[in-house]
């Protein structure tokens, strides 16, 4: 009953669901039923069972401490991340142009001290399929970016090779606005909500994870139970 119980979105209709099929299943290894009005606190008592909150809590956090500190390049972290991309382009390189080599526009995302690299030419050069360029004759370049969300803020450069270089220097702010109605819940919302928005980081540190796996549990087994 909790195979998979690692991806699931919790949530307290789920946790509710589970917990009523769990009782039954109880009681008919006692072979009682509703009928016989024993409590459920004394069923538990009898069987001895983990109340299953508890176990697919448990198993979720240490699923998600496991992929946070994965250094591999595999599709358990990189779906956390993932962003679908859309549009068609061409197959092959673009056709390369006269003035091309004549004059070279870089785009660069700038973090701090670090910088980088979004685009250089005609050509996209960042892991992130969102960035494109859109160009206008004679000198209309633009930097594109689908499905633009919070973490997209910051200073991006515009670098012209001349000499001396010419930088134009952009501050990007993302306002989102959000939809009436209660958003979906995501598989990590319940974990940011425990550990932080930072909480890949925070995974790195085993001994701090175990403590924080401790009240992340006890969120989802605190809830009445329900006869």
């Amino acid at each position: 009953m909790t195979y998979g119980a690692e991806t699931w979105c919790f949530t307290k209709g789920l946790i509710h669901k589970l917990r009523v099929a769990q009782r039954a299943m109880e009681r008919a290894m006692l072979g009682v039923s509703l009928r016989d009005r024993i409590r459920n606190e004394e069923i538990r008592r009898r069987t001895k069972v983990t109340d299953i909150a508890k176990s697919i809590s448990t198993l979720k956090w240490q699923w998600a401490g496991h992929v946070a500190r994965r250094a591999d390049d595999r599709w358990s972290r990189k779906v956390l991340e993932w962003r679908p991309r859309v549009g068609k382009r061409r197959v092959g390189r673009p056709p390369t142009r006269w003035s091309d080599d004549l004059r070279k526009i870089s785009w660069v995302r700038r973090r701090g001290e670090d910088l980088h690299l979004l685009s250089f030419g005609r050509h996209t050069y960042s892991a992130d399929s969102r960035y494109s360029l859109a160009f206008e004759h004679p000198n209309d370049w633009r930097l594109l970016i689908q499905y633009v969300s919070e973490r997209d803020e910051g200073y991006y450069e515009c670098q012209i090779s001349t000499h001396p270089p010419l930088v134009r220097r952009v501050l990007l702010s993302v306002v989102v606005k959000r939809s009436f109605g209660r958003p979906p819940a995501r598989w990590m919302d319940d974990i940011v909500k425990s550990a932080g928005k930072h909480w890949m980081r925070a995974a790195s540190d085993r001994t701090r994870w175990r403590s924080l796996g401790e009240s992340y549990v006890q969120q989802w087994t605190s809830y009445i139970w329900l006869r």
